[in-house]
């Protein structure tokens, strides 16, 4: 989950960069 958490960090930002 922490190895997901890692990636799924940068997809949260990502997701904000797009909104």
């Amino acid at each position: 989950l922490k190895k997901y958490c890692r990636w799924c960090k940068a997809h949260t930002k990502h997701k904000e960069l797009k909104k």
